[in-house]
């Protein structure tokens, strides 16, 4: 984007709090189109998408990282059940 473009779109947006640039993806709100742009660089389609909690990662190591947390967290609760089989009966 040029100098003189981001001036012309500057001035011809109302000061005002109000965004006018939405994410299609995330829904988050921009004043001006070249920022959107470069959030919406953040949405590539292929994303590594958590199945458990929904969360993505552009990159398949912090992806891996983080599956590997919820492996964690589920072999700690196993470990507690079967120290504890009370708590799983009503």
């Amino acid at each position: 984007m040029t100098r003189q473009h981001a001036l012309h779109e500057h001035h011809s947006k109302p000061h005002s709090p109000d965004s006018s640039y939405v994410c299609n993806t995330c829904g988050k709100n921009f004043r001006r189109n070249c920022s959107l742009k470069a959030h919406q660089s953040a949405h590539p389609i292929n994303r590594n998408v958590c199945r458990v909690c929904g969360k993505s990662y552009v990159s398949k190591v912090r992806y891996r990282k983080h599956q590997i947390l919820h492996s964690a967290h589920a072999i700690l609760l196993l470990e507690y059940m079967s120290r504890n089989p009370d708590l799983g009966t009503n």
